[in-house]
Order: C-alpha cells, then structure tokens, then sequence
C-alpha cells in the first residue's frame, strides 16, 4: 500500500512539475479550426491558439471527435464515456461500473443517445468500453441538464458524420483487448462510414480477470452503418444503423455459483435536416432494442431473469430566430423480469410531448425560457400529464467571465433498477404505472467561468441542488427472484431525494502540455418511508469528494497521458452479526448503506509512439497501462470464508488483477 501511494505521488509530481516548467515555454502555434462554443443554442465563434478540452459548467457542450482524443488511451481506446468519467459533474464509478452519475443522479436518468436516438445499454460490461466507436462520430455533445427531453439527469449525444467526404480514409487499432476499425467512403452527394469491433479478451485477460479465485470470460462486438446523402445545400439526410452483443460466463467451485448472460443492442434512425431562409426544420424517426438472458445458479437454486426494452418514436424540430418548437412521441414495450414461468411483467406504454420556446441575446445578457408538456399513457391505460418550465440566464464579461444560471422542473416516465447500482445489464426498465409514479425533479445550478484569469487557463466553478421525487430502488438479490412467491414490488424501496454540490476545475488549454485538474464534492441524499431505514441516508453512488488530474503532453513522435482519481468510497450496508437457521447464513445489518467501502484510487497511463504522423498518414504503437498504481480498489463486500478456522466475514470483492497493461498498433490513412 505505502510503496503504491508512493508511485502515484510521484506520477502526480511529476505532472505537476511538467505544467509548472512548460508554462515557461513559448506558446503553442497550433491553430484549431474555428470551434463552436454553444450556450444552449446561443453560439460564439473564436480563434485561439488553444485546445478547450473539458466544458465549461453551465454549457451545453460541443467535444469534437479530435478533442477526445486527446485524453489517454486505455486499453487502446480513446472512449467517449470514459472522458464524461473524468468529467468534475460525475461521479466516478467503480472498476467494472458502466453507470453514468451526473450531479447526483441516477444512470437511468441521463438521455444517452446515437445521432438523437435512444441507448437503453451504453456501456460494453466491465466499463472499458462504450457501445460507440469514437472514430465513427463528428463530435460529442454533453449536458447536465435534459433541457429538451424527459429524463432528470444530463445528456449525452454522439453525433453522427455530416459534412462531405473529400477522399475515402480507414481508422485502425489492432490491441491485446480488442481490435476495431472505421472505413470512410464518398460517393458524390452521398457517403457511408463502417465500423466493426471485436475483443478477445478470454485470450489473454480471462484466466487472470478473477472474482473470488474464480476466471470471468467475457466478449462483445459491434457494427456501425451510417449514410449521408446531401440532396442539396439545404439538406442533409442520415440512414443509420447499429447492432451489439455480449457475452459472459462466470463460474466459481467454492461458492458453487454458475451464471451465464448474453445481451443484444439494436439501433435503427432516419434523421432529415432542412435549413431554410432563416429557419431550420429537423425529423428523427428512431427504432431502439435492448435485450437480456441470462442464468444464476447456486447450490441447487436456478434463477433466470430475462428482460428487455425497446421504444419506437419520432421527434420534430422547428427553429425561427430565437423560437424553438419541438415535438415527439414514442411507444415504449418492456419486459422488466420473467423470473419464473409463472411470473411475466409486460408493459406497453404512449409518451407523447410538445415543447415551446425562446432565447434571446442583448448585450451581455443571455436569457432562454422554454415550457414542455407531456401526455403519457400508462401500461394500465391510464392518462398522466405533466407540464415543465424550465429558464437560463447567462452573463458575459470580457475581464470578470461568464456567470450563468439554470432553474426548471423535469419529469421522467422510463425508468431503471435491479440488483445493482453500476449499469450492469441486469438493471431491468420499468415503465411509470402501477409500479411506480412518474419521476419529478426541481433543479437550480450557478456556475461562473473564466480564461481571462490566466493566460492559457480555464477556471470555473458550479454549485448545484436537485429536489427528487418518486425514486426507486431495489432492496433485493438475484437469488430473490428463485422464491415462487416472489412479487417485484415487496422488494422496491420508494422514496424521494436531494442532490447538492460543488465542482471547481482548473483547465490548461495553450502549450504542449493540456489537460484538467478538478475537485468536486457532492452529495446524493435518499429517504423512504418504509421501515427500518434511516431519516436520509446517502445513495448508492454517492462520493463525497472526488479529485481528477487528466493531463496529455505533445512531445513531438510521443503522445504522453496521465489519468489520476482519487474519490472517496462509496456506502454499504455493514452488517453487525451472522447466525444460521435451516443451514442458512442469516445476516442481521446496520443502517442502510451506513459504512463507506476504502477510498477509491486509481492512475492510468499511456503513451503514442508515432511511426508515422502528417497530415496524409499516422501510425503508431499505444502502451497503456489500467491502474499503474495497483491500488486493489473495491468493488463491493459480500460474505466470505476464512479457511483456516472456518469463520464467515464480510470481505472485499476486487478484480484478481488489479494493473491491465496492454499494447496495440493504430493507423489511419
């Protein structure tokens, strides 16, 4: 441990004494295209020699595909989910964790979509990978606020290609972990751009990827089809289509536990743009599928869990100056679980909203105001309704920076829970209903940024209060479903909740030498009514404090990245005594997630070696290295045997090998 911490503070040391030392250096004369700064639709137009790698608070940002690149690789990968990971406005997650916390929230309440169209699984498990291939997009879009959509947590876009091909080109990257590979093709007004990965990670990671001395086998793959057709120089039309699946086995003799899962994604969108003569009009037609089988046994008990979610829908943009009107409706169909034969959840659900409003500019004031209402059908066929104004506020000053302001009320009708709280593909939907009321939430942020402080840096600060209400939560285990009487609502945990906090960071933009440090405190409070819980306790995936270092340094064939978190743990529920009945463990616990696991630490490395690097051709070898500080992080506790006397204690679930390094070749041409 001592020899661990002493690692990383030397990696941190000497990353901070690199920033100090090149701050003496003579500026970087790379000038970036001209870049989109979007403030909720208000757009500013800037050239500066500088890289704006981490958005600024309070902004619905626009990540070009080459930004985050500039983020280590892992693994091989410049992923884009891995880069909102390291953002100050979310919660990092665990080793293994797909789910995304934005301010707070829980990962079901963020709109993660593929060119606007839905992903109900956005993550490949083990939390390495996303289900998007970063060299298949234009350009990220990221928001903590779900301005124009039914969801109470943030956004997350990945925008598909648009402008025209000038010649074909290929992105190729070929890892001990997977291989992946992006042709680009141009045919006249038309042009198709085709992705496919796959790993093989049970070739070299599976017989040391271990839980409880136990191997993990685990594989997934991906296809990205996408044309663009520009008819004319009004119009731009995008056919898009994407299929994934996974699979994974685990089987452990001293615990006498087999499980097995495979789970499919499916994506299909028609998406038409028209600009005309001071007025744009955009229509997504959008068919999505997420599915799951899977299969736990243990001793005797066989529980299988399938679920599945899929939703078909339109949304239609309409713009005129500063009025936006838009309009969308969906069907939803879920399958929450199927346990047993004789237990089988199907919903079918309507949600259809109409949106209004206005934005405007004067001086150094930015004001928008919007008001959305829904109509919702339930599985039961019973009508809800709910109407939501939300307002920003923004001001601008060359010298004191930019102060904005959000406040508003959002609704949410689709929702997610299950065994865990880490995005895994056993979290099964539920639609608003009998099962659960719609989900409300009351937010306000302020934040303030500025690069006028310091030549080439960004500093900004944001505090943030979210009011929840009808939360859900499940208070159970897989093993749960294998009861014949089992019944899904006897295991929910209803309530309501407030997050609160603060994010500060410290960008550094200009120079060879870019990247970000950010401190967050955070707060997500839950309360329930039901017995045996305490007045407010802390949600699953509460940090209370979080530091972030990400830095990447340009040293000409070299490509250099750093990536240091350090967060507080996350709660648990401790228990205060074992006892058997029937042959049974029995556990008597204390307060609801009252302990906190060990804090959370990891470094990660990387390093591109060009071969090759002009403006026709780069190539090169990646080193990186997952958790260069071998802190052995936590996953959770569960119960465990000491085998020399036989005593049953709570002990720590860990990944077997705690540092990943992995070496692979890229190209593009």
């Amino acid at each position: 441990m001592a020899k661990a911490a002493r690692y990383v503070f030397l990696l941190v040391l000497g990353f901070f004494a690199g920033v100090f030392f090149l701050q003496a250096q003579p500026a970087d004369t790379l000038v970036i295209p001209e870049t989109d700064y979007r403030l909720d639709s208000a757009i500013f137009r800037a050239r500066r020699p500088v890289v704006e790698i981490l958005p600024s608070p309070g902004v619905s940002a626009t990540v070009p595909l080459s930004v985050l690149k500039k983020i280590p690789s892992v693994m091989g990968l410049a992923d884009p989910l891995r880069f909102v990971f390291l953002m100050p406005s979310v919660q990092t997650g665990n080793d293994a964790d797909n789910g995304i916390h934005i301010q707070g929230c829980e990962n079901a309440h963020n709109y993660i979509s593929m060119g606007g169209a839905p992903i109900y699984g956005a993550g490949h498990m083990l939390g390495f990978a996303s289900v998007f291939n970063s060299g298949h997009f234009r350009e990220m879009s990221y928001s903590t606020v779900a301005r124009d959509l039914n969801r109470l947590g943030g956004v997350v876009e990945m925008r598909l290609p648009d402008e025209p091909l000038a010649a074909p080109s290929v992105d190729l990257s070929v890892g001990l972990f997977l291989s992946q590979a992006t042709v680009r093709i141009p045919a006249g007004r038309h042009s198709f751009v085709v992705s496919g990965r796959h790993s093989y990670f049970n070739l070299l990671y599976s017989n040391f990827m271990k839980f409880n001395d136990a191997p993990l086998r685990y594989d997934f793959g991906d296809a990205n089809l996408t044309w663009t057709w520009r008819p004319g120089e009004r119009d731009v039309i995008h056919l898009n289509g994407y299929f994934g699946r996974d699979a994974a086995e685990y089987g452990s003799p001293q615990w006498q536990i087999k499980a097995w899962g495979n789970w499919r994604n499916a994506v299909g969108s028609f998406d038409w743009q028209h600009t005309g003569g001071g007025w744009t009009m955009s229509h997504l037609l959008y068919g999505t599928l997420f599915r799951l089988k899977d299969s736990v046994g243990m001793d005797v008990t066989q529980v299988s869990a399938p679920s599945s979610i899929s939703s078909l829908g339109y949304r239609g943009r309409f713009s005129m100056g500063g009025f936006e009107l838009i309009g969308e409706t969906a069907r939803h169909d879920a399958n929450p679980l199927q346990p047993t034969e004789l237990i089988h959840i199907e919903q079918e659900a309507f949600e259809s909203s109409l949106q209004a409003g206005y934005k405007t500019r004067f001086g150094a004031w930015f004001v928008g105001a919007s008001l959305r209402g829904t109509w919702y059908l339930s599985p039961e066929e019973k009508s809800m309704y709910s109407l939501d104004p939300r307002m920003e506020t923004a001001w601008e000053s060359p010298r004191a920076g930019t102060f904005s302001f959000k406040a508003g009320i959002a609704h949410q009708y689709l929702f997610q829970t299950g065994p865990t709280d880490m995005g895994f593909p056993t979290e099964y939907w539920i639609l608003a209903g009998d099962l659960s009321d719609p989900q409300a939430s009351r937010y306000l942020s302020l934040s303030w940024g500025s690069a006028a402080l310091l030549d080439g840096w960004n500093i900004s600060a944001e505090g943030y209060f979210r009011d929840l209400t009808n939360q859900l939560e499940y208070g159970g285990n897989l093993l749960d479903y294998a009861n014949p009487a089992f019944n899904l609502e006897d295991f929910f945990i209803r309530g309501r909740g407030h997050n609160y906090g603060i994010n500060l960071s410290l960008q550094k933009t200009a120079g060879k030498l870019t990247g970000w440090l950010s401190y967050a405190f955070g707060r997500a409070m839950r309360h329930s009514d039901e017995e045996g819980f305490p007045e407010w306790y802390p949600s699953q995936h509460e940090r209370l404090h979080e530091v972030k270092l990400v830095g990447t340094y340009d040293w000409g064939k070299w490509d250099l990245g750093l990536t240091f978190v350090l967060a507080s743990g996350r709660p648990w529920t401790q228990p205060l005594a074992f006892y058997l009945l029937g042959g049974k463990i029995m556990t008597v616990y204390g307060d609801y997630n009252g302990g906190r696991l060990n804090p959370y630490l990891r470094a990660d490395i990387s390093a591109n070696w060009y071969l090759h690097k002009d403006s026709r051709r780069r190539d090169g070898i990646n080193f990186s290295v997952y958790n260069a500080s071998a802190y052995p992080n936590e996953l959770a506790r569960m119960i465990k045997i000491d085998e020399d006397n036989g005593d049953f204690f709570y002990g720590p679930v860990r990944l077997q090998l705690r540092v990943f390094p992995s070496v692979g070749y890229f190209l593009h041409f």
